[in-house]
């Protein structure tokens, strides 16, 4: 599972998303010893709180804000992800389509296979619960 992480910049810190990556990473490993996802539920809801705040400073049209159009594509496939694997499939496709419009090359290839994955996944899911 990749996490996407804006590199340090002189101007800016980015310590909302260093923080949500450790939420994040911390969720996406317990997901396999943890039967029902409470625990990596719980830890995802705290990365999704922190990169959604981040995304609230979001500037599409200025390259050097600190939450760019680049960097918002990277939160919105973080997004995308912890969504996902929170069983969450609409808000899920809400930022698989976000960062495909606003991220790079890595985001949206990530994304456009996140978004072919989950109407198999959804079915699993259902068929299950």
């Amino acid at each position: 599972m990749e996490i996407y992480v804006p590199k340090k910049h002189q101007d800016y810190t980015y310590d909302n998303l260093v923080n949500a990556l450790t939420h994040a990473q911390s969720a996406y490993a317990s997901m396999s010893y943890d039967r029902d996802k409470a625990t990596a539920k719980e830890r995802l809801a705290k990365a999704i709180d922190l990169w959604e705040e981040e995304l609230k400073s979001s500037d599409l049209n200025d390259k050097k804000a600190r939450i760019n159009k680049k960097i918002t594509g990277l939160i919105s496939a973080n997004l995308a992800d912890a969504y996902f694997w929170s069983e969450n499939f609409e808000k899920a496709n809400l930022y698989i389509n976000k960062a495909i419009t606003n991220g790079t090359v890595k985001s949206k290839s990530h994304c456009k296979k996140l978004k072919q994955d989950i109407p198999e996944f959804q079915l699993r899911f259902n068929a299950c619960n």
